[in-house]
């Protein structure tokens, strides 16, 4: 639907699923692209109704409090 779009110079919609991210930040020569998907890819749930920081809290208290219980000082004992 946009004017003059081709396939070498776009535009285009990708998903962040590893099969279409990993390719674009391996091979694009275009490093605002890169980092333009680089940075979509590592915000992901974090904003809006998909922002699940309070579940990943959660379940980093949660951790915490398991090990302590377990006599570790952190989870990853």
């Amino acid at each position: 639907g946009h004017e003059g779009a081709t396939a070498e110079n776009g535009p285009w919609m990708i998903t962040l699923d590893a099969p279409s991210y990993l390719p674009i930040l391996q091979h694009a020569r275009n490093r605002s692209l890169r980092e333009e998907v680089y940075r979509a890819y590592i915000s992901r749930a974090s904003d809006g109704d998909l922002d699940n920081t309070s579940l990943i809290d959660q379940i980093l208290k949660l951790r915490q409090e398991k090990a302590r219980l377990l006599g570790y000082k952190n989870h990853a004992e």
